[in-house]
């Protein structure tokens, strides 16, 4: 059976579930496929749920949970595992609890994005180490224990499953049984499980309340974790909101599955922050490039915004560092090579050629970030590509000038203003400087720039947009919007309009106002352009 994604891929201290899924890779069949760790964002009783494993087997959707070591239940009900010095540790919910929940999150997604019922599913419970005796809280078929611990036992369990999940316990005019679908086709389903269910954990739960559709995967990021399934060397290229930042950590933290040495490497401290919180859990080295060692310790690496790093002396200190080299090792590199170079590092073209001549390219053409209008305020004002959307409209996106600094301040004022009166939280608010000299900012004090911005008795975040790349927050006010005719100009206000989820407003220079009008009056025109075409 073939199991997604490979077993090498499961975190060696989950030993139960990496004996669990050896047995299901070792069934000699073609009549399955197998799912492991799916992260289900939608799950009904917590805001990110997980399912061990979702296995398609014969025409049926089963959902395995899986307990290591010995478990067992108190003559009060309540469940506990025992650990390997023999410590008892209360369990918050049953085990078949656990799995009927998974199942009913798979299966609500299934029906919100088909709009039809009857998937054949069951559930099961998996204590690879021991057999538990008959309960009244599960039916015979629901436990798979020690005794079917061969390829050939989990088969005939598996099987036992499907029967039940498509011929339900009950009469034979239940209404499930007659609903059932065909027996083979669960294409939907696989499509679903590799591209709405398999959402990426690093993204913080507090957005996944906020707006689901952030916290699943793409079809693009979806064929990107493939491609490092299956290929030593992988460049990533997406724009902002694109979602790399993200698909790197994941990458990273399932590079380790097999045991291998894998660092993360930023030059931008704020995702290297960022980072080493999300992989504070896992074996992976979160790595400052200015912290590579210069000796081969790594077999994978993984770099995020690598557009700041491709040049010769940096690539080369990269390149020591790696088992193999970048010609022979395994490396994931991540970058934005169009609108991103040249805010912070060194970018040559000539590098940038040769990297991507040695490797698999998956592009990441879809924004996973910025809501629609944000989207297209940044594409319309500034003439770039930020990549079809996919989250929902979002309030008005809003770009005004301001002809002098005190202006500047007082339309910096009243956004703050309106947004407070909209009760939006003061630490979901972020102000960031475009400014490519921060010392020319409205916002620096004494020739500094301040690390917060008070109004109304309170402080606010501010950053510049160098510091803050790679990264995002909710609502962005970005301020000294000035010199669009340079290439750091440019880069600096891309990067700033690109960092905001829901709402973004600008203060611009007059001068630069002038130029995003006539960028946002040629893209209008564009459009209808397009429109004509598609019309005629």
């Amino acid at each position: 059976m073939r199991l997604i994604p490979p077993t090498e891929y499961i975190d060696a201290h989950s030993r139960a579930e990496r004996k669990v899924a050896e047995l299901l890779t070792a069934i000699r069949s073609d009549d399955g496929v197998a799912y492991h760790s799916v992260h289900l964002p939608r799950h009904r009783k917590q805001v990110m749920g997980e399912a061990d494993f979702v296995v398609l087997w014969k025409g049926a959707i089963l959902v395995l949970e899986v307990k290591g070591g010995r478990t067992g239940r108190t003559e009060d009900g309540v469940w506990y595992s025992i650990d390997r010095q023999g410590t008892h540790h209360p369990l918050r919910r049953s085990p078949w609890v656990q799995a009927k929940d998974a199942a009913f999150a798979l299966l609500d997604i299934l029906t919100r994005h088909s709009d039809e019922g009857g998937w054949p599913f069951a559930y099961a419970v998996v204590t690879p180490d021991q057999n538990l005796p008959p309960d009244t809280e599960w039916v015979p078929q629901q436990h798979i224990g020690l005794d079917r611990m061969t390829p050939t036992g989990l088969e005939r369990s598996l099987d036992a499953l499907a029967r039940l999940a498509r011929t339900p316990p009950d009469d034979p005019e239940h209404p499930r049984r007659q609903a059932l679908r065909p027996m083979g086709n669960l294409s939907r389903v696989v499509t679903h499980l590799r591209r709405e269910v398999d959402a990426m954990r690093t993204v913080p739960d507090t957005e996944m309340l906020i707006d689901q559709n952030i916290v699943t995967m793409t079809d693009e990021q979806v064929d990107a974790m493939r491609a490092f399934e299956r290929n030593r060397r992988v460049l990533v290229l997406g724009g902002a909101g694109t979602g790399k930042t993200v698909v790197a950590i994941e990458a990273a933290r399932r590079a380790v599955a097999d045991g291998s040495s894998v660092a993360f490497v930023c030059g931008s401290p704020g995702i290297i922050k960022f980072a080493s919180e999300l992989l504070d859990d896992s074996p992976v080295q979160v790595v400052p490039f200015d912290a590579i060692p210069d000796t081969p310790v790594f077999d994978v690496v993984v770099v995020d915004e690598a557009q700041d790093l491709l040049n010769l002396e940096d690539m080369s200190r990269l390149s020591e560092s790696l088992r193999g080299g970048l010609q022979e090792g395994r490396w994931w590199i991540f970058l934005d090579p169009n609108n991103q170079t040249h805010l912070n590092g060194v970018f040559d073209e000539g590098v940038y050629q040769e990297i991507q001549a040695g490797a698999i390219i998956v592009d990441l053409t879809r924004n996973v970030r910025n809501a629609r209008t944000v989207v297209t305020a940044v594409q319309s004002h500034l003439g770039v590509d930020l990549g079809s959307p996919r989250i929902g409209e979002g309030p008005d996106a809003s770009i005004v000038q301001a002809r002098t600094s005190d202006e500047a301040h007082r339309l910096l004022d009243g956004r703050l203003t309106t947004l407070r009166d909209k009760g939006v939280a003061r630490r979901k608010i972020t102000i960031i400087s475009a400014a490519t000299d921060p010392s020319t900012s409205i916002l620096t004090v004494e020739g500094r720039m301040p690390a917060a911005y008070t109004a109304g008795n309170q402080s606010y975040e501010v950053v510049t947009a160098a510091d803050i790349k790679g990264l995002e927050r909710e609502h962005v006010i970005v301020v000294d919007v000035e010199d669009l005719d340079t290439t750091g100009g440019r880069a600096g206000s891309y990067v700033a309009m690109t960092r905001p989820r829901y709402s973004l407003y600008v203060i611009s220079s007059p001068g630069a106002y002038q130029i995003m009008g006539r960028n946002a009056l040629q893209y209008l025109q564009q459009q209808v352009g397009k429109a004509g075409a598609h019309n005629a």
